[in-house]
């Protein structure tokens, strides 16, 4: 799987309104917009916890693979469901 490598991070915003948003950049590009912080947060971890999954795959019994093989399916677009 190929996803944009680089500085991921998550930045708060105010609107017109003085709402708060946040943002999503890589390597000063704009990922995404309007997000909470946990879903802004969730994406920026998004990198390094498909890679930690990669590696721990081989070192977890089969309930935990199962769950990683699931998880990294779906981010590989792979998930049917």
């Amino acid at each position: 799987m190929s996803y944009t490598k680089g500085e991921w991070k998550a930045r708060k915003l105010f609107n017109r309104l003085g709402h708060e948003i946040w943002i999503v950049e890589c390597n000063r590009i704009l990922i995404a917009r309007d997000l909470t912080e946990a879903n802004a947060q969730l994406i920026v971890a998004s990198p390094d916890l498909y890679e930690a999954c990669k590696e721990a795959y081989s070192f977890c019994d089969d309930r935990v693979r199962f769950k990683i093989k699931k998880a990294l399916a779906k981010a590989e677009g792979k998930d049917e469901h």
